[in-house]
């Protein structure tokens, strides 16, 4: 474990793109404090499954059961629908999600982020959003773990929202996985400053699917 991460003055963390033979996760664990000012985000959006890719349950990507064409990726929610096209099915775990974003048929899902430490700082942004570069269908929301011992602060949001699809043609991305657990002796039961967002994307003519 690392001692310690602090993020400022406009810094960001992202990873590498997972790929359809490499899925890539950042794993961070920490003896000491993670540190995100307002300026600064880790960020994952538009690095997980790839187009027309989704988990295989074992670590690892397929496109069996991946959304395809004018569909939205699929995650924790549903993609929305298309005009054409194959759903992809909802995977991952709701309480340890180990897994990113599904790919649409168009774009990226988002990246996947685990972060264990003792005390979290969030004035920033902790994100997994799901591509939606412009044209079709949108990629679903990524997966985040995050583990805190001890005090939890700051206003900052936490974000595994689907990607938007362009039009009522292309399906929009569905929420990603968010799992959180803090110490609520040291940081108070339900007085946590953040906002949390795993939201499905919009378009023209459908919502896609909430966690």
């Amino acid at each position: 474990a690392f001692a310690s991460l602090t993020l400022q003055n406009t810094c960001t963390l992202t990873q590498t793109a997972t790929t359809s033979g490499t899925v890539n996760r950042t794993i961070l664990t920490m003896a000491g404090a993670v540190s995100v000012d307002s300026t600064s985000t880790i960020n994952m959006d538009g690095r997980g499954f790839p187009i027309g890719y989704t988990s295989n349950g074992a670590g690892g990507a397929t496109t069996t059961n991946a959304s395809t064409s004018n569909k939205g990726g699929s995650h924790g929610g549903f993609g929305g629908l298309g005009a054409a096209g194959n759903n992809g099915l909802t995977y991952d775990s709701v309480q340890e999600p180990v897994d990113p974003g599904g790919g649409s048929g168009a774009n990226a899902g988002g990246g996947y982020v685990k972060i264990v430490a003792n005390s979290l700082a969030l004035s920033g942004t902790i994100r997994a959003n799901g591509a939606s570069a412009g044209c079709c269908s949108g990629g679903a929301g990524g997966g985040i773990w995050i583990s805190v011992t001890g005090a939890v602060t700051g206003s900052g949001s936490v974000l595994a929202n689907g990607g938007n699809g362009t039009d009522i043609n292309n399906g929009s991305g569905g929420g990603g996985r968010v799992a959180f657990y803090y110490n609520t002796s040291v940081s108070g039961n339900g007085s946590l400053g953040l906002a949390f967002q795993v939201y499905g994307g919009t378009n023209a003519g459908a919502v896609a699917n909430n966690v």
